[in-house]
């Protein structure tokens, strides 16, 4: 189905939906391994810039045990 644009931007747009509802965009998947790496690596850069920052460290240590 074509369909006339009025503007670049517009024939941009819709090229896109187009290749999106065609999955020509879409990720390779990935096994649940490299999701954990992943998300280990993503907790651990998070941890370092929240324990960077004064005031945050004691979030991320827990709560204490007596409690």
């Amino acid at each position: 189905m074509k369909v006339m644009c009025e503007t670049e931007e517009e024939y941009f747009l819709q090229h896109l939906v187009h290749q999106k509802l065609q999955g020509y965009n879409m990720p390779h998947p990935k096994c649940k391994a490299t999701i954990l790496i992943e998300l280990a690596s993503e907790l651990r850069s998070l941890k370092e810039e929240h324990s960077s920052k004064p005031g945050m460290g004691i979030f991320l240590m827990g709560t204490p045990k007596g409690n």
